[in-house]
């Protein structure tokens, strides 16, 4: 935890990999604000996103069904997002 915000507004992600929410490849605008950072660094295989405002900076974590981001996704700027996520967790509890 920072004593001062660390991220604050507006982005656009690029899936670097499938996610629940996105393909490879697929764009979506989404918020940021936080007060924590990472520290260390994520396998290259694992990071989610591109942001493509800041070239060269990554951002989430995803594995499986897993994803966890500062990347707070815009559902209205995709509305077909909200269908797959719920797509996502019937499919993960048509699993267990």
């Amino acid at each position: 935890m920072e004593r001062r915000r660390v991220g604050l507004g507006y982005l656009t992600v690029q899936a670097l990999q499938d996610t629940p929410l996105l393909a490879k490849g697929e764009r979506v605008r989404a918020h940021e604000f936080h007060w924590s950072r990472l520290e260390g660094s994520l396998p290259p295989e694992r990071v989610a996103f591109q942001v493509e405002e800041h070239p060269g900076r990554r951002e989430g974590f995803a594995e499986g069904n897993f994803l966890a981001s500062y990347a707070h996704m815009h559902f209205g700027a995709r509305p077909d997002l909200a269908p797959r996520f719920v797509g996502a967790c019937a499919a993960w509890a048509g699993g267990r």
